[in-house]
């Protein structure tokens, strides 16, 4: 890891279609939460260590790993510090970070030892969840199968609704 005193990289922001500097945030200020700066190289060092029992008791990793169950029975799909899910059947954890001109997005697989990390100096990004899913899919020799497909709105309306799936949460589909 490294100092975010030691190293300055440009930050943007995307507003009204167009990039620009991002607007000023001291480093020192937001400590953990966006004062790391790292490579994807490091990233699949810490998962790899993380996942070999260096830091956490293999117990204890298990939690922050494991979708949090609420009182009534709702899995939240998020464990101890980790979004919880899965690519192409193989169980996924993963992490998101905005700050200031920066966006982060890992995943790991740990039972493959497998993970994908996309870093900007933009905190804007076009949706890297699919983009890293498609990847990993690939790398596991699975890839995805799904045609993008044209629709007439006035079919498109008809799926116009709420919907509620078994993960937690409401999806809104809008033609």
């Amino acid at each position: 890891m490294y100092s975010p005193l030691a190293i300055t990289i440009s930050r943007y922001e995307q507003k009204n279609g167009r990039y620009q500097n991002a607007a000023y945030l001291s480093m020192t200020l937001s400590y953990a939460a966006g004062s790391l700066a790292s490579t994807a190289e490091d990233l699949q060092k810490w998962y790899t260590a993380l996942y070999d029992g260096k830091f956490l008791k293999p117990e204890l990793l298990h939690k922050a790993y494991t979708s949090y169950r609420l009182s009534n029975g709702t899995l939240t799909g998020y464990g101890y510090g980790w979004e919880t899910g899965n690519v192409q059947g193989i169980p996924s954890v993963k992490y998101i970070g905005v700050i200031n001109g920066f966006y982060t997005y890992a995943a790991y697989l740990p039972e493959k030892n497998l993970s994908i990390s996309i870093l900007r100096n933009c905190d804007h990004p076009a949706d890297p969840d699919i983009l890293a899913s498609k990847m990993l899919a690939i790398a596991l020799g699975k890839p995805y199968d799904y045609k993008t497909m044209m629709m007439a709105i006035s079919k498109l309306e008809a799926y116009q609704g709420v919907y509620k799936l078994a993960n937690p949460g409401e999806y809104m589909v809008n033609p």
